[in-house]
């Protein structure tokens, strides 16, 4: 299997996929249409060969945030599912030619950019990208408040909420670390 380069499993009813699918390193073209996927395996953008993806006429809600780490990719398929918006890490997938999500549920600022272009829609993902960083950043900053001559801190998380960083990720008890 580890020399495989093209996967058709398209038009078998299958309502999900393996995570070894993630670990393919020569498939060059993944052919999961007409079927009733829910959602992709969350390694998928691991397939470092991976060119031509056709996820379309599925139940897909999401792709995985993963598939912006997609080195090779050109073209993308995902028409006809019930995609609500793309992972804006997907604005950075440099060898991209072609996304077609046509006859999705796009919220109305996705569906605009996706008809302005590809450019326009890689351009917009980034900007998403951005945005919600720095809005991440924002909740997390810690709130002070006065307690006698001194100040206590206290972040915006709720207690016991796990909070993903590039440095790994962290139980916050709704102190300051």
């Amino acid at each position: 299997m580890s020399q495989l380069r093209e996967l058709d499993v398209s038009g078998n009813l299958l309502t999900e996929l393996p995570q070894a699918l993630g670990v393919l390193p020569k498939l060059e073209v993944l052919r999961l249409e007409n079927n009733r996927l829910e959602s992709l395996p969350d390694n998928i953008g691991e397939l470092p060969s991976l060119t031509k993806l056709e996820v379309s006429t599925n139940c897909l809600r999401q792709l995985p945030s993963s598939m912006g780490r997609l080195k090779r990719i050109q073209r993308i398929d995902a028409a006809n599912n019930m995609l609500v918006r793309v992972p804006p890490s997907m604005g950075y997938l440099k060898t991209i030619k072609e996304l077609n999500l046509r006859y999705n549920n796009l919220d109305d600022k996705y569906k605009a950019k996706a008809e302005e272009g590809l450019s326009r829609l890689l351009a917009f993902l980034r900007e998403e990208e951005e945005r919600e960083r720095l809005e991440e950043i924002e909740r997390l900053r810690p709130v002070g408040t006065a307690v006698g001559p001194y100040m206590e801190y206290r972040c915006k998380a709720e207690s016991s909420q796990n909070i993903k960083t590039e440095f790994g990720e962290f139980t916050v008890d709704n102190r300051c670390w």
